[in-house]
C-alpha cells in the first residue's frame, strides 16, 4: 500500500528469494523505504530485471518505481499491441499499452481496464522472453534492447 509496504516487501522478498529472473511490480508505496530498496538493489545484482507500473496519478513515480535498479513503466495507447517507446535516462523509462485493455471479470465475461498495471506486464513479458532468448543476460542488456526496438520494429 501507499503508507504501508510491508505486503509489497514480503511479496518482493518471496520473489527474489525464489530466484525469478523477471519481476512485474504494479503496487507501490507513496515515499522511499530503505528495506524496499536493499531488497531491489539485492534483486538486481543478483541479475534480476525489475519492471514496476509507475503510479496512475500525473506526476507521481512511487517506489519501487523510483528507483534506478527498477525500469518504471507508464501507460500509453499504441497501435501494436506489443509495441514500446522508451526514454533513455528518464524517471518514466518505458511506455507500453495500458489504455482500453480487455481483460477477464469475475464470474465470466471481459471488461476495458486502464491503468499502468496493465502496462507493466506487457514489459515484463517482452523481458521474460529476451531472457529466455538471451540466457545471462541482466538489467543492463535489457535496457539496451529496449532503446533499439519497440516501435521501430
Amino acid at each position: 500500500g501507499q503508507d504501508n509496504p510491508e505486503k509489497l516487501i514480503a511479496g518482493l522478498r518471496f520473489a527474489v528469494e525464489q530466484g525469478w529472473e523477471v519481476i512485474n511490480i504494479s503496487a507501490g508505496a507513496g515515499k522511499p523505504n530503505d528495506e524496499l530498496h536493499e531488497l531491489v538493489k539485492r534483486a538486481h545484482d543478483s541479475g534480476t530485471i525489475l519492471i514496476a507500473a509507475k503510479d496512475n496519478r500525473p506526476e507521481v513515480i512511487g517506489y519501487p518505481a523510483a528507483y534506478p535498479e527498477v525500469i518504471c513503466v507508464d501507460m500509453e495507447y499504441l497501435p501494436d499491441a506489443l509495441g514500446w517507446r522508451c526514454f533513455p535516462g528518464r524517471a518514466v523509462e518505458v511506455e507500453a499499452n495500458g489504455i482500453y485493455i480487455e481483460a477477464p471479470v469475475a464470474g465470466g465475461g471481459r471488461k476495458s481496464y486502464t491503468g499502468t498495471s496493465f502496462a507493466a506486464p506487457t514489459v515484463s513479458g517482452i523481458a521474460a522472453r529476451w531472457k529466455e532468448l538471451t540466457p545471462g543476460g541482466g538489467m543492463v542488456g535489457f535496457r539496451e534492447f529496449l532503446k533499439t526496438d519497440g516501435l521501430r520494429r
